[in-house]
Formats: structure tokens, sequence, C-alpha cells
């Protein structure tokens, strides 16, 4: 008996096709988009894959960091395009032109813009309600004011108090027993 063995034979030509797929395959899974750092402001990103929307009012700045860069965003609008990756909301600063005010919130937010998903969505800002903390230390009563948005983010005012420093008053029995300002700090 004998054993035939099937002869395979290849030529060059015959590998060209997978060659092409694989090549073609290579480039699309290895494609990362590379921004240097003067295009990674908020003036000029030439390319975006993506966006931040903004719900709130008042937004007047708006801190991200996405691994060592940081980018500042002045009078963001609703929407901020930005290009794929995960950034850290750290900041965001609100101010009113009527009443002059400002406010400000440290966050430490992970959002990521990914083309194939919904474009996040930030709700920041106003409305804002008043919030008050009261804390007691032995002989030491620690107030604090705060203005809490929708979703809960505490802002603090900025302001100098030196001008026009912030009163209270304290009642017993609907009668004003004292009244005094606080000097700041």
């Amino acid at each position: 008996m004998k054993i035939v063995r099937p002869h395979l034979s290849l030529k060059l030509i015959d590998l060209f096709p997978i060659t092409i797929v694989l090549l073609i395959l290579l480039i699309i899974f290895s494609y990362t988009p590379v921004f240097s750092q003067s295009e990674f402001t908020s003036e000029n990103i030439k390319e975006f894959v993506g966006s931040l929307k903004l719900e709130g009012q008042f937004i007047k700045s708006l801190g991200l960091k996405e691994g060592g860069k940081v980018l500042k965003f002045e009078d963001p609008g609703r929407e901020i395009k930005l290009p794929l990756g995960y950034y850290v909301i750290y900041r965001i600063l609100l101010q009113d032109e009527a009443s002059q005010f400002q406010a400000e919130a440290y966050l430490n937010q992970v959002i990521h813009i990914n083309p194939f998903d919904p474009a996040p969505v930030l709700k920041a800002g106003g409305p804002l309600a008043s919030s008050i903390s009261i804390e007691r230390d032995n002989d030491v009563l620690r107030i604090d004011y705060y203005l809490k948005d929708t979703q809960g983010n505490n802002y603090r005012l900025r302001k100098n108090y030196n001008d026009n420093p912030p009163n209270v008053s304290i009642y017993k029995n609907n009668g004003k027993i004292v009244s005094d300002k606080f000097r700041y700090g």
C-alpha cells in the first residue's frame, strides 16, 4: 500500500490578497489619533471625534484634565468638541453678569468621549439652591454657606468679603437676640 501525500503548491501571487487584507486590518486596528500639545487647546482643537454637552445656567469657565494636559474653556456654551479619550471634569466657575456673583466647584468626575456612544452630558450650574452646614467642635461653631446645583455639587462663592462682610442675626421666640457681621476667614 502506497501512501499518497497531497502536494500543496503555493505561489507568491496566491498569498498577495491575504497579505493585503492583513495589512489593512493591522492599519485599521492600530490607528490611534495623536494630538500635539500645541493643537490641544480650547481655541484650536483641529480634530475631534465627540463632544461634551453642558446643561445648566451661569457656566463661565470649565476645566478638564486629560492625562497631563489641562484644558480651560471660557464661555463654553452648550457643547464642547473634544478628541477621543477620558477626561476629568475638575473645575467649574459660575458667573451671573447681573448680580456679579461668582461661585466655583471642584469636581472629580470622569467622562469618556467615544464616537460610538451618545455624547456625555454634564449637568451643572444653575438653578442653584442655598445650603448651610453648621458644625460644633467644643466652643467653636463653624458655619459654612454653599450653593448647590441640581446634581448636589457644592459651589463656594468667590467674593472679597472685606468690602461687604456677611452678617448674621440670632432669634429666640421671634425676638432678635444678637446681630453682627462676620470678618472674612
